[in-house]
């Protein structure tokens, strides 16, 4: 697993204001529980506070995946916890099944690197990007560190090895979805056909002659609003 059940349990805690306990007797066996402090008022069920997590941040649609339901369950729950929207898949074949539910494209994919039947994390992102045609960041989680390598061609995935530190990841996340924010779309006609440009993390300047934008983009353009583009 991920290691992630006591962390779980910790940070619902934190976000509870009680503590968690542990008391242990050789031979006899260990008992946890939870302080909880005696409410002095009623809450409104119907009432909507302000939605505070422990790390601060609310809000993105995560995507995990794993072959694993029970990995799967921890981690949508953690990220539930900490304030985000979650789907998930097990393979190739659920995941293509979810995207076709989905009434928007997830911000982020959260993926083990080895799936059964040899499907691997790097197909699921390509998957997502080619069926949602967006190009959507993605982290990958693997035990085995020499898999990093495989992603060396892959822009926008950030790799992790397990067992998976929690605030490492919820951090990595947090940064990569503040990336995702700054989206930029721009529609060139080129030569009557209309070219559809998806610009994640880029700020871009349209001129007469060019389109810079900053950031790893380079795209051979040409027609009567732009020549070319370069990178900067």
């Amino acid at each position: 697993g991920l290691g992630l059940g006591l962390s779980i349990v910790q940070r619902t805690a934190d976000l509870l204001g009680c503590n968690v306990g542990v008391e242990s007797i050789i031979g006899h066996g260990s008992s946890f529980y939870i302080d909880l402090p005696k409410s002095e008022s009623s809450i409104d069920a119907g009432s909507k506070g302000e939605q505070k997590t422990a790390g601060g941040f609310l809000g993105g649609h995560i995507l995990v995946v794993d072959d694993e339901p029970d990995i799967v369950e921890a981690t949508c729950m953690l990220l539930d916890i900490e304030g985000y929207k979650t789907s998930s898949a097990t393979s190739l074949g659920t995941l293509r099944s979810c995207l076709m539910n989905l009434d928007s494209p997830p911000d982020l994919i959260v993926s083990d690197f080895h799936l059964l039947d040899n499907e691997t994390g790097i197909q699921v992102i390509e998957t997502v990007r080619k069926t949602t045609r967006e190009f959507i960041p993605g982290i990958i989680l693997s035990g085995d560190t020499s898999n990093q390598a495989y992603l060396t061609d892959i822009d926008a995935v950030t790799f992790l090895s397990k067992p998976v530190d929690v605030d490492e990841l919820l951090a990595t996340i947090h940064k990569a979805l503040q990336s995702q924010t700054i989206a930029e779309r721009c529609e060139l006609d080129l030569y009557g056909s209309r070219l559809d440009l998806q610009v994640r993390n880029l700020s871009w300047t349209c001129r007469r002659e060019s389109l810079t934008c900053q950031g790893k983009l380079r795209l051979p353009l040409c027609g009567a609003c732009c020549n070319h583009a370069t990178a900067t």
